[in-house]
């Protein structure tokens, strides 16, 4: 990703919004939920027994 590709991203208002309410259902790129000091979900596993 380009410099300045990331920076517009970094400085939507609209992004940061949803990505606060959807941090733990959607991917999003952990060095942008840094950037704007949101806590990194943990990886989920499912519940599931593998055999």
């Amino acid at each position: 990703m380009k410099m300045d590709d990331q920076k517009s991203l970094l400085e939507s208002a609209p992004l940061r919004t949803w990505a606060e309410k959807h941090r733990f259902r959607a991917y999003i790129h952990t060095e942008l939920l840094a950037a704007w000091h949101l806590p990194v979900p943990e990886a989920r596993v499912p519940d599931i027994a593998l055999d």
